[in-house]
């Protein structure tokens, strides 16, 4: 099958699918700011984390770097953060860590790591939205709605 990238991988819903969606003997790659601590589970699932901040979309060359000998069978992109104090209170450096966490390094992810999905016959890709991100959902996180829209369009 090829091994699973999960991406945002250590909070919420990142680190239940981190926790439980191999099988024992499957690897799982964690990518996340924090170490998960799904690392320390003892139950014969291998899990690897690479330490990488998405909010920095030039360090997804080491990623890749690392997973560049890696068929990927199933590759989940589950990363998100949204504004601390809402909308109108956040400063540009928040809105483009938004950005560059919620959609840019989604798609240089994607982008670099293609070769590697094409590797692993029935291959998934798994990019998560968010409720927020449909039409005239009526959140005031309008950066966080507005990357997760965007992410609905690359499917």
């Amino acid at each position: 099958m090829g091994d699973v990238v999960i991406f945002g991988a250590s909070r919420g819903l990142g680190a239940a699918l981190a926790s439980g969606v191999a099988a024992p003997g499957e690897r799982v790659w964690c990518i996340s700011r924090t170490r998960p601590a799904c690392l320390d589970l003892s139950d014969g699932i291998t899990r690897e984390w690479i330490e990488h901040d998405l909010a920095d979309p030039d360090g997804m060359t080491k990623v890749a770097t690392r997973l560049q000998n890696v068929d990927i069978g199933l590759f989940v992109y589950n990363a998100g953060i949204w504004e601390s104090l809402g909308f109108e209170k956040a400063d540009l450096g928040e809105l483009r860590a938004i950005v560059d966490v919620n959609l840019t390094s989604l798609l240089l992810a994607a982008r670099m790591l293609l070769p590697n999905v094409r590797r692993s016959p029935h291959a998934r890709v798994v990019l998560i939205s968010s409720t927020c991100g449909l039409d005239n959902e009526g959140t005031t996180s309008v950066a966080y709605a507005a990357t997760k829209f965007a992410v609905r369009g690359t499917g």
